[in-house]
Order: structure tokens, then sequence, then C-alpha cells
């Protein structure tokens, strides 16, 4: 019976195969996201199983053997990266810390207590004009009006917190 099946599998078949085998294999390692080359793939290989099937009952025994093996490799992929065995395509090398030239936003300390204006309306997140440099602010929760004199009350890592100068 599966000598049989092999038997009729023609040429077409397996270009078929491997044309969307391909396509599924360079969507998942060498083009980003799941998109039209991956559904080509399935297609193609989904066409494959009906031009290679003689009848329902060898459409059916494809179908099956093709979800096993799907179902494999998905099993593989699943252990490999459980277990720490990934292609290094996969794994991100690079780092952005500070001795590679990568900087995050700094903290202010300096600002505390110095007064400034709104620039934008605080919703609470907006910018002010602070020592004539544009400052990225939150205020307490409060809305603040464009145009309004703040004070710096409290500097928490990166975040500027002011509220109204009274």
């Amino acid at each position: 019976m599966l000598s049989e099946l092999v038997a009729s599998v023609g040429a077409l078949s397996i270009i078929l195969f491997i044309v969307g085998l391909g396509l599924i294999i360079a969507e998942i390692f060498f083009i980003p996201g799941f998109g039209i080359t991956g559904i080509a793939g399935i297609i193609i290989l989904v066409i494959d199983v009906f031009v290679t099937a003689k009848s329902v009952y060898q459409g059916l025994l494809l179908t099956g053997i093709f979800a096993f093996v799907v179902f494999a490799f998905v099993l593989l992929g699943s252990f490999m990266i459980s277990k720490g065995i990934v292609p290094q395509r996969l794994v991100l090398k690079d780092s952005t810390d500070k001795a590679s030239g990568y900087s995050g936003a700094s903290e202010r300390p300096e600002l505390l207590g110095e007064n400034g204006v709104t620039i934008t309306e605080l919703r609470p997140a907006g910018c002010a004009l602070i020592n004539g440099e544009r400052t990225d602010v939150v205020s307490n929760g409060e809305f603040i009006e464009k145009g309004c004199e703040i004070t710096v009350a409290r500097v928490e890592g990166n975040r500027t917190v002011v509220a109204r100068r009274v």
C-alpha cells in the first residue's frame, strides 16, 4: 500500500513539495512575520496533496502523513527551544548597553527644584522648557495648560514630575 503511494509520486509532486517546503522555510528563517510567502508555501503543499492523490483514501493518507511530519517538527522545535538549542540566526547577539554606544533616557537630578514653562498641555504628560531646554515631563495627574509656569517636584529615574508654580 505504501509502495503503491510512493510509486504514484511523480516529478510534479516532488517539485511542488520542494517549492512549498522551501517557501515555508524561507518564511521562518529569512523573511520576518507570517505573510504571503508562508501562506503560498502552505497552499502549494495542499495542492501537492491533491495532485499526488489518486483517490480520496490516498489524499487522506497523504494529509495524515503530512500532519504527522509537521507535528514532529513542531515537537522537535519545541524541544530544541526548551533546551536552549536554537539556530544562532534566531538569537540576538548584539547588546544595547553603554559600552556598545547605546544610551537610554538619562536621569536628570539637577532639574529638581528648577522652574520652567509648559510648551504643551500636560494631560498629564507633555513638554516643558526648563533651563532653556525642551524636556519631557509629567504632572502629578492634574491637567496643566500650555504656557503655565511649573516647578520640578521630583525626578524618578528618567521621569521628571512637575507641579504648578505657586
